[in-house]
């Protein structure tokens, strides 16, 4: 019996995870069965001692300015395209079209890191910076993942884009994100809505025209997005899990429309 876990089991991994090519399998399939596990999808390569020195446990005496950092690094990239999951792209709002004029608005719900064993890099670049490189027209708006208000700051920025660009962490836990998910969505414009870190939060928009799924939100993953979304390449990932009503596993465009 096929063992399910999420597409992105490696993503998260930089210098600490020694990736292999075996984990594009997982990410494209969605699906992790018995024979790529005995195969080995990714290890642990270094460990943290003392004060938060990293050691590496490949073979001894291999110090860590010789351990092939960028390649893992260049590896995480390529196992992040592979996993992003395109699900519905009903009104062709991907790619974007971001030609001069085009004025993007990017709604982004944001937080403190959910749990201490995450990779956290504060000065990694966000999905709205990635793309206001190649948009000169874009407006971005952080937002709390449990917003008290922010109708009033969000509708100016509905009112001034043609474009929406919803970024979702953890919607299906936090029920006033879920509200503002669902006006925006409902705002009459054509609206791409991400769910960077967990699936299941599309289970509360069914509706959604364009949903894409994520599966956590490390720099590589956030760089996967933002090229995802202006085109960059074609649309590979499967969903790991069923939504139910919504999605089965496996789920995913393997071209834009």
């Amino acid at each position: 019996m096929a063992t399910v876990v999420p597409s992105a089991i490696a993503i998260a991994a930089k210098s600490r995870l020694k990736l292999r090519a075996n984990t594009l399998e997982c990410s494209e399939h969605g699906v992790m069965n018995e024979d790529v596990c005995r195969r080995g999808g990714c290890g642990p390569t270094t460990t943290e001692a003392g004060a938060g020195a990293r050691r590496p446990l490949g073979k001894p005496g291999t110090e860590l300015a010789d351990w092939p950092v960028e390649e893992h690094r260049a590896l995480a990239r390529q196992v992040a395209r592979a996993s992003v999951t395109v699900l519905r792209n009903a009104n062709k709002t991907l790619p974007l079209v971001l030609h001069r004029g085009s004025r993007v608005g990017v709604v982004d719900f944001i937080g403190t890191r959910f749990s201490p064993v995450e990779d956290h890099d504060p000065l990694a670049p966000s999905v709205s910076d990635l793309l206001r490189r190649r948009c000169e027209n874009l407006r971005a708006l952080a937002v709390e993942a449990d917003p008290s208000d922010g109708y009033a700051a969000v509708g100016s920025l509905v009112d001034e884009a043609d474009v929406l660009v919803v970024l979702a962490r953890n919607a299906a836990s936090f029920e006033r994100q879920a509200a503002l998910v669902r006006w925006l969505l409902d705002a009459g414009k054509p609206a791409a809505l991400v769910a960077m870190r967990n699936p299941y939060d599309l289970l509360a928009f069914p509706r959604a025209e364009c949903c894409v799924a994520c599966y956590g939100d490390p720099a590589c993953s956030v760089e996967a997005v933002a090229d995802l979304l202006c085109g960059d390449y074609r649309p590979r990932g499967g969903l790991p899990v069923d939504l139910p009503g919504l999605f089965e596993v496996g789920a995913g465009l393997t071209r834009f429309y």
